[in-house]
């Protein structure tokens, strides 16, 4: 880190604990102590709150869509989407996962996708609101859950600084650790209100079927119940496993049926334990993450070492008397960062669960100043990020439709479908999103183009019988109707050097289009390549 960062990230260490002591000092008798409860409580009745929990939800709802909608006039933010999106179109052509494409996530999220997209229409665009609406249901939960453990106003201003952290582009893509994360916010909601262990163990495994390395959260609970002293510890482990354990039967015993276990075997157990085994630097990869929130907004970056520190300074002054609800947030977010450092790979999005439950921990902050502090920075924060968003959002709402249709490689798709009069078939290797276009599937077993060249899924997939060794080259060789690639090292994009049947397409308006992709370093040099049998001239 630079030298202003680390300056700049101990002063903001200091504030929680230099309040803390002022706040002690100041308030040393019981009616100036009285001052700042009653502020808090005019902070949950008058000021922002009635009886009725409904319009903090909806003012929620309204930042939530401003601040996401900023990014759908990009047609992508991560390619990988674009791949989610084509394995589960392809389950809409009444396939099962992993039986005809192949990705890497677990079937329930495909089911959830493939039902997303029917919702849509495949309509894109409003795939994305629909998969914002899928967020919204989790902060809800956020909030419902906060209310248990803390005050109205904390409640929300903490959803506040969640949505914050949220609207980091990174965070507005439909990854699978987000719709895992609904059902693993809804099982702690569940624990604290005590319900039954069973749909709490049923939750979680839904969660690793979508996810796999969301199942290290049936551990937390686990450990949370030993932890704690009830007398019906060994009812409630065998409630919460049996919970956990039959869904995962049932989809195995249906991958045994359909047979198509090894490749089921491969997906969820195989491949994401060698997927792991990677070098990986934590201390840094956090330090590079904590950078890039303060990138994207240097107030949020402060907020988040306030609360940081407020945390560890609250373990420090409760000491052996930290209550059993902090205990077990604590092992939930220690379980999220521990998912972060077996993925192994430092993608942002691998942060999602601990944003979650660390976003929660905010309760931690018990100090009347403190608390001040963090719903006057979260607000500020918000106010901030809706202003600068707000017209980017307000335009593109209003103009739904003529966004979707200039999106570049919906462009594209139209292109290629204008050529043919019958059916074709289309290798993609890159600008996998014209296949849900088309809505094909793609030529390739393999959707993903980087997945080709990852050993550890090419030979699991080998030994699960479902590609050859040199895949890619008997793919070229069979002479798909379309190919599209780019000048990357998945094969030599020169096709017609080789393969003299192929014509290539101009299509280098799409390839400069800013709204292609979010980042400008997954933007490949997109090249299409029609055979000369369907090309017009």
């Amino acid at each position: 880190m630079s030298e202003s960062l680390i300056i700049i990230t101990l002063v903001m260490t200091a504030v929680p604990i230099s309040l803390f002591y002022i706040e002690k000092a100041v308030l040393k008798n019981k009616q100036k102590n009285n001052l700042i409860k009653r502020f808090e409580s005019k902070l949950d009745s008058k000021l922002f709150f009635s009886k009725v929990d409904i319009y903090s939800l909806v003012l929620l709802f309204i930042i939530h869509i401003v601040l996401q909608s900023f990014f759908y006039t990009f047609e992508s933010i991560d390619w990988d989407i674009s791949s989610y999106l084509v394995a589960s179109s392809d389950i809409l052509r009444f396939n099962v996962p992993y039986e005809v494409q192949w990705e890497s996530k677990q079937p329930i999220f495909y089911l959830i996708y493939a039902f997303l997209i029917f919702l849509s229409g495949g309509n894109l665009i409003i795939f994305k609101i629909l998969s914002d609406i899928y967020l919204f249901a989790i902060i809800s939960i956020m909030y419902l859950t906060t209310l248990k453990l803390s005050s109205r106003s904390l409640a929300f201003f903490i959803c506040i600084f969640y949505l914050s952290l949220m609207s980091q582009p990174w965070a507005s893509a439909e990854f699978s650790e987000v719709f895992s994360l609904f059902f693993i916010a809804l099982s702690y909601f569940l624990f604290i209100n005590k319900k039954s262990f069973i749909i709490i163990g049923f939750l979680i495994s839904i969660s690793s079927l979508i996810n796999a390395g969301s199942s290290l959260f049936i551990a937390s609970y686990l450990l949370i119940l030993l932890l704690n002293k009830d007398n019906k510890i060994k009812s409630n482990l065998i409630k919460i496993v049996t919970g956990f354990s039959v869904p995962h039967l049932l989809i195995t015993i249906f991958y045994i049926y359909r047979n198509e276990f090894f490749v089921y075997y491969e997906t969820f157990l195989k491949i994401p334990a060698t997927y792991t085994n990677r070098e990986f630097n934590f201390i840094n990869e956090i330090f590079n993450f904590l950078k890039s929130i303060k990138e994207f907004n240097d107030t949020l970056f402060l907020l988040t070492i306030f609360i940081i520190s407020s945390i560890i300074f609250c373990l420090y002054i409760e000491g052996k008397k930290i209550s059993y609800r902090k205990i077990e947030m604590l092992i939930l977010f220690s379980t999220s960062i521990l998912f972060y450092t077996l993925a192994a790979h430092g993608y942002y999005h691998h942060m999602i669960y601990a944003l979650y439950f660390f976003s929660m921990s905010a309760t931690f902050i018990t100090a009347n100043f403190n608390r001040i502090v963090f719903k006057t920075f979260s607000s500020f924060i918000v106010i901030t990020l809706c202003i600068s968003s707000f017209n980017i959002s307000v335009k593109t709402l209003m103009n739904l439709s003529a966004v979707y249709e200039t999106y570049p490689l919906k462009e594209v798709s139209e292109l290629i479908d204008s050529r043919f009069e019958s059916d074709f078939t289309v290798l993609a290797l890159d600008g996998v999103l014209t296949l849900f276009y088309l809505d094909k599937p793609n030529f390739s077993y393999i959707i993903h183009p980087s997945n080709h060249n990852e050993e550890f899924i090419t030979e699991g997939l080998i030994r699960a019988q479902k590609i050859r060794n040199n895949e890619i080259s008997l793919l070229i060789d069979e002479e798909p109707d379309v190919i599209l690639c780019s000048n990357n090292d998945i094969i030599n994009c020169e096709i017609y050097d080789y393969k003299q049947k192929y014509k290539e397409i101009d299509i280098i308006k799409t390839r400069q289009n800013p709204y292609l992709q979010y980042y400008d370093n997954q933007t490949w040099n997109l090249r299409l390549f029609i055979k000369e049998a369907a090309y017009d001239e």
